[in-house]
């Protein structure tokens, strides 16, 4: 379960990604029933960003809505691919996870970045699909990224591609059975 970048800078103060509330909710309802169920928990921290994401700083923090287990593993990461100058792939392998569940902020970076690099690795992935956001840019409204993104995923599972997209609810239901 990799919980990307749901830091207070994204998620608490002026700027806010879109549905904030919403996908704070859901992400830490899969969160939840990831711990309950035994499967490992992954908290990033984008350390790269402008001013928001300054290291060790409150709005750099995980949002206090977000509660991961005790035992989560920690990265911090410099580029949007959590992969990317991180241990991620060495402790996934070392776990034996041949899947990931991806949700957090920002969708038409991070979760894109990790997603597609998760699917070059070799896992298996699975795209929270009412638990990931972004903010407006030049290129689309932020809900017209995650719709991309959404029905990106699906057409890469049609195409046979070891990804799908789920809700939180489903994802939570399976996590804990």
């Amino acid at each position: 379960m990799l919980a990307i970048d749901l830091q207070n800078g994204i998620f608490a103060g002026e700027t806010l990604v879109h549905d904030a509330g919403g996908v704070l909710e859901r992400a830490q309802e899969v969160i939840a029933a990831a711990a309950k169920g035994g499967h490992p928990v992954i908290v990033v921290q984008d350390d790269a960003g402008p001013g928001i994401w300054q290291p060790d700083t409150f709005d750099w923090e995980v949002h206090p809505r977000i509660s991961a287990p005790p035992d989560a593993i920690r990265l911090r990461k410099r580029f949007g691919d959590a992969f990317r100058g991180t241990r991620l792939d060495e402790y996934l392998r070392d776990s034996s996870v041949g899947h990931v569940v991806v949700l957090g902020a920002m969708t038409d970076f991070s979760v894109r970045a990790t997603l597609q690099r998760a699917l070059l690795k070799g896992y298996r992935a699975t795209l929270v699909v009412d638990a990931h956001s972004t903010l407006d840019a030049p290129d689309g409204t932020a809900v017209e990224q995650v719709e991309l993104l959404n029905r990106e995923i699906e057409e890469a599972e049609v195409a046979g591609l070891h990804v799908r997209g789920v809700t939180a609810e489903m994802v939570a239901s399976a996590l804990m059975a």
